[in-house]
């Protein structure tokens, strides 16, 4: 079985009763989520949805049993899942409307409203080279573009990362991301593929997080690194959670802080913390165990199962270890395409011997065992006073001052120093934009000093937490309009 749709099937035919999803006391066997999702067929049809051309069905509405439903509704009329996070702002979705021009868009209303037919869910025969999904990129650096992976492809990396990260077959996962973003479209299709059960919080605020790890007693949960923060430094009530049925915190996106790596190791000192890299594109790359935290400070792990991981020069040849370049991602789970957008596919998809990869853009080096170091982003290497400066390593200076508690940087060009580096910060205290200029002016090389800053009481962010530098740069231009 190589499609998600056979996998979710021959699941609940071979045990109709057992768990699929619990939303807070209620539990959705798999023969619910069969029974809906044909129900919900029969309304995608009086929409247009048929199995004679792959129709694009754009996903808009919050993680739910009906959610799950739908995607195998969507796969059983002969349909492309799109998926773009409920909480994604308009002219996202206007954007992905407009330049991708979906069959049908469900949101929570349209999802209420599809007539509810009483037949059994259809079951074509779906393959593997079909394609099975588009997820969008997170638009944190740019408009976000429709990855469309194919159905075994998915399915190929449930089952290795399963087998990496050592999942049990009958976990038990708290999934308090969106299944809409790409990590938590991989829960889902742990549920799909690969039986586990999934835990939803009853509502989307961090007091239910930790209510249902109390209740629901998860085995893994399934987090980014600025959730975990909320829920240890936010008011979350997660000091008072029964997190004791926790055996794994995986997580994935930005980096952890020593700070929050060792707050949660402290909390849930049973649990192993599984630190993972990859991108939309990629499935999942990388994965940090437990026990290279303290050796490697600040790597990203090694390749998981059926992946390896190369160090590129700018003209694509490899790097010896301790060299720096393009990270590029060779082997299992590279994507099939941007969904019409030929022009990024061939830049991000490429061939090395004779096999497609993924040229990430993200810069880094592999030590000599192999471990992955990332040290940022291709397109945030600037010259800042001649002299090849990195912004996040900015932003990662910036962010050891004690008077700033988090900070994001954007570079412009600028005739005497190359480039202007502008510095939001969320100030600790009553610190203000003139004492951190005075801070950096003594903490950091010349080079990387912001020449403005701007304290804001919180940084915007991307539907699953990253920072939203398109929106930083619109608050930026904004304000020189304003001079």
């Amino acid at each position: 079985m190589t499609h998600p749709f056979h996998c979710f099937l021959s699941l609940a035919d071979a045990h109709p009763d057992a768990p699929a999803i619990i939303v807070g006391d209620t539990t959705f066997t798999r023969a619910d989520i069969v029974a809906r999702a044909g129900a919900l067929a029969g309304g995608l049809a009086e929409r247009g949805i048929y199995p004679d051309v792959m129709r694009r069905v754009l996903i808009n509405v919050p993680n739910s049993p009906d959610m799950m439903a739908l995607v195998l509704a969507i796969w059983a009329q002969g349909g492309l899942p799109m998926f773009l996070s409920a909480k994604s702002p308009e002219p996202h979705l206007h954007a992905i409307q407009t330049r991708l021009n979906p069959d049908l868009t469900v949101d929570e209303d349209l999802l209420a409203s599809l007539p509810l037919s009483g037949h059994p869910l259809p079951r074509p025969a779906l393959t593997g080279d079909m394609d099975g999904s588009v997820v969008f990129t997170s638009g944190s650096s740019g408009p976000p573009k429709g990855v469309v992976q194919r159905a075994a492809t998915l399915v190929s990396g449930v089952r290795r990362v399963a087998h990496t990260l050592g999942y049990a077959p009958q976990e038990r996962i708290l999934v308090p991301i969106p299944f809409a973003h790409d990590y938590g479209w991989g829960q889902m299709l742990s549920g799909l593929v690969a039986g586990h059960i999934l835990i939803l919080p009853r509502r989307d605020i961090l007091v239910e997080i930790s209510r249902a790890v109390t209740e629901q007693r998860p085995t893994i949960m399934a987090g980014v690194p600025s959730l975990y923060a909320a829920l240890l430094f936010g008011i979350s009530d997660f000091e008072n959670a029964q997190t004791d049925s926790l055996r794994l915190m995986v997580s994935t996106g930005s980096a952890f802080s020593p700070e929050l790596h060792q707050t949660l190791t402290t909390r849930i000192p049973q649990a192993r913390i599984l630190r993972n890299y990859g991108l939309t594109e990629t499935y999942r790359g990388c994965c940090l165990m437990p026990e290279d935290h303290a050796p490697r400070p600040g790597s990203s792990g090694r390749p998981i199962e059926g992946v390896r991981i190369m160090i590129a020069d700018p003209d694509g040849r490899p790097l010896a270890p301790g060299i720096e370049g393009e990270i590029v991602h060779c082997g299992e789970g590279v994507f099939d395409r941007y969904l019409d957008d030929p022009e990024a596919t061939t830049r991000a998809r490429r061939m090395v011997n004779g096999a497609p990869a993924v040229f990430t853009g993200d810069i880094g080096h592999l030590d000599a065992e192999g471990y992955l170091y990332i040290s940022g982003r291709r397109d945030r290497l600037v010259k800042s006073m001649d002299i090849r400066t990195n912004l996040g390593d900015v932003e990662s200076a910036l962010n050891t001052l004690p008077e700033i508690a988090e900070a994001a940087v954007l570079a412009r060009p600028h005739p005497m120093t190359g480039v202007e580096i502008t510095a939001f910060c969320i100030p600790s205290g009553e610190t203000t934009d003139h004492t951190i200029r005075r801070a950096s002016s003594r903490n950091l090389a010349m080079h990387m000093r912001p020449r403005r800053v701007i304290c804001m009481a919180e940084l915007p962010r991307t539907p699953v937490g990253k920072v939203d530098y398109p929106a930083l740069q619109k608050l930026l231009d904004t304000q020189d309009q304003g001079h």
